[in-house]
């Protein structure tokens, strides 16, 4: 996208970001909250009853093969927030329940922490494409983000404005220190 701005000559500025306490700020009830919230748009979207697990892969089904491992979308919830719940750290000789935040390093970690950030980008994008906010978001569609890094392109500093509105006031999103201009 950049390339062809810049052969367009529209590239005007570019600005980065970054959730400085992505990891350890993630409140775990919002966790759960949002993450049950797209795995209910995720069975919603699929037409499908049931997920279907396979050595190398997941599939969407209607009718699950018989000895096969499968799941609603209420099963697949509860074990999402048993996992949440269920994060322990050890520190030297003790054990401790993380109660907030998810400890970086394991599998799940970036997973979650990216389809957290999803669903609050989600849910602002729709909003404004509900009230035909079509100036605001044309701002927003040269941007990207790598799991707790953004990337905005031509948005002329609105992400400033309004990225307490997209994200939750536990996480810090923090501007570099260039203009970008």
């Amino acid at each position: 996208k950049i390339a062809a701005l810049n052969r367009k000559k529209q590239c005007r500025n570019i600005r980065t970001y970054d959730f400085s306490t992505l990891y350890t700020s993630i409140p775990h009830k919002k966790l759960k909250t949002q993450m049950s919230w797209v795995i209910k748009t995720a069975f919603q979207n699929s037409g499908k009853p049931f997920i279907s697990v396979y050595k190398n892969d997941a599939r969407w089904t209607s009718a699950p093969k018989k000895n096969t491992l499968y799941m609603d979308c209420s099963k697949v919830t509860r074990l999402m927030r048993w996992l949440i719940d269920n994060i322990y750290v050890t520190f030297g000789d003790r054990c401790f329940r993380q109660i907030i935040g998810i400890p970086m390093g394991t599998d799940c970690a970036p997973f979650l922490a990216n389809l957290f950030l999803f669903s609050y980008e989600y849910k602002w994008i729709d909003k404004q494409r509900r009230l035909n906010n079509h100036h605001i978001l044309n701002k927003f569609k040269v941007c990207g983000r790598y799991i707790d890094d953004l990337l905005l392109v031509n948005n002329d500093d609105l992400m400033i404005r309004y990225m307490s509105e997209i994200y939750p006031k536990e996480l810090i999103l923090v501007p570099d220190d260039s203009s970008g201009m």
